[in-house]
């Protein structure tokens, strides 16, 4: 295996670790993401410290049962960071909500982020 396949992005913020933007860990343990999930997780971490309005997060896609990608109404986000957070435990913390306008991902937790060699 060449070098540059054997290495994955690795985020770090507080308690949360995403590998390879597939694969969510809290305190090492790996978290259970629905695809809209881990979706809305990415934007977030993607725009930290801004806030995501709902309507953006609104139009993140997701896989349908039909197989094609549809956003998730805007009305529907609240629930599914409701899940998220949930999901996240402790770490929910992190997804600060900004009354009336959508999210942000906390900036209180410094952010690492590093390219890790996988054995």
């Amino acid at each position: 295996m060449n070098n540059e396949a054997a290495r994955v992005r690795v985020i770090r913020i507080g308690p949360l670790r995403i590998e390879g933007g597939h694969h969510v860990y809290v305190d090492d343990k790996e978290i259970n993401l629905s695809p809209l999930e881990r979706r809305l997780l990415l934007e977030l971490v993607r725009r930290r410290g801004s806030i995501c309005h709902r309507q953006d997060l609104g139009s993140v896609r997701y896989p349908s049962a039909a197989g094609e990608d549809e956003p998730c109404a805007a009305a529907a986000v609240h629930t599914r960071m409701k899940r998220l957070r949930m999901k996240l435990g402790h770490a929910g913390a992190l997804l600060e909500t900004v009354w009336g306008i959508g999210y942000r991902l906390t900036s209180q937790h410094s952010l690492r982020e590093s390219v890790r060699g996988l054995d």
